[in-house]
C-alpha cells in the first residue's frame, strides 16, 4: 500500500486526480508498495522516481501544481518506473521499451471505455506509438492537458511573431528572434544573453517595447 509523505490523506490525494479515474488510482495506491509525496513546483520536472536502499520504500514525487489531468499522467508515469524498477532493477533503459509498456498497461484501463475524453485517448495512443518519453514534449497533447486542467488557452512560443517580448513560466523576460532548427533564438535583456528555447515552451506577453528599442541586434 502507498504511504504519503507529509500531511495529506489518501481522501485528499484522490481528490488531486480526475473523478473518471479515482476508482483506478485508489486500487494502484493499495495494490503497490511505495511512498509518495506531493512537493513545490520544480522547474525541471513534474514528477520523479527514486528507488532507495534495502528496507527503505521507492519514493515518488510529483509537483503539487499540477491540474487533475496532469497530475494523473504523470503519476501514472513514475508508477510506472516502479514497476520497471521491481522486475529489472537498474538493468534497463529509463524510458525504454520496458517502462513504456509498464505506463501503457497502467493506462490502458482508462481508454477500455469512455473515463476519457475522445481527444486524450487519440492523444495517448498517439503516444504509446512514438518514442517520446514526456507528453509536454508534444504540443497538442499539452495544449489539450491545459484547456483539460482548466487553465484555458495555452499561448507558446511558437504562436508569437517575432521581436515580441515575453515572459518564460520561470519569469524570465525575453525576446524573440529567429528560428534555428528546432529552437528559437531568445534574448534576455536582464543579463544580456541569448538562450534557445523550445516553440512549445508556455509564454505570457508583455505589453514592453521590443528589440528595437533595446537596441540589440537581432542575429
Amino acid at each position: 500500500m502507498a504511504k504519503l509523505s507529509g500531511l495529506e490523506s489518501p481522501s485528499l490525494l484522490l481528490l488531486r486526480f480526475p473523478e473518471e479515474s479515482r476508482y483506478l488510482i485508489a486500487e494502484y495506491l493499495q495494490k503497490y508498495n511505495f511512498r509518495i509525496k506531493i512537493t513545490t513546483p520544480r522547474k525541471l520536472r513534474l514528477g520523479s522516481f527514486k528507488a532507495t536502499n534495502k528496507g527503505e520504500l521507492p519514493l515518488i514525487h510529483i509537483n503539487n501544481d499540477l491540474g487533475p489531468y496532469s497530475f494523473l499522467l504523470v503519476f501514472l508515469h513514475e508508477l510506472a518506473h516502479l514497476q520497471v524498477w521491481l522486475t529489472h532493477g537498474r538493468k534497463v533503459l529509463p524510458h525504454g521499451k520496458e517502462w513504456k509498456n509498464s505506463y501503457h498497461q497502467l493506462v490502458l484501463p482508462l481508454l477500455a471505455g469512455d473515463a476519457l475524453s475522445f481527444d486524450l485517448q487519440a492523444c495517448l495512443a498517439r503516444f504509446f506509438t512514438n518514442s517520446k518519453a514526456s507528453f509536454h514534449r508534444d504540443i497538442v497533447f499539452q495544449r489539450l492537458l491545459h484547456q483539460l486542467d482548466g487553465k484555458g488557452e495555452l499561448l507558446m512560443l511558437k504562436d508569437i511573431p517575432g521581436k515580441s517580448d515575453f515572459c518564460l513560466s520561470d519569469g524570465r523576460r525575453m525576446i524573440k528572434l529567429e528560428r534555428i532548427r528546432t529552437r528559437y533564438k531568445c534574448y534576455c535583456p536582464s543579463n544580456r544573453k541569448y538562450y534557445l528555447v523550445s516553440p512549445a515552451a508556455q509564454v505570457f506577453l508583455n505589453n514592453i517595447p521590443g528589440v528595437e528599442q533595446l537596441g540589440m541586434a537581432n542575429s
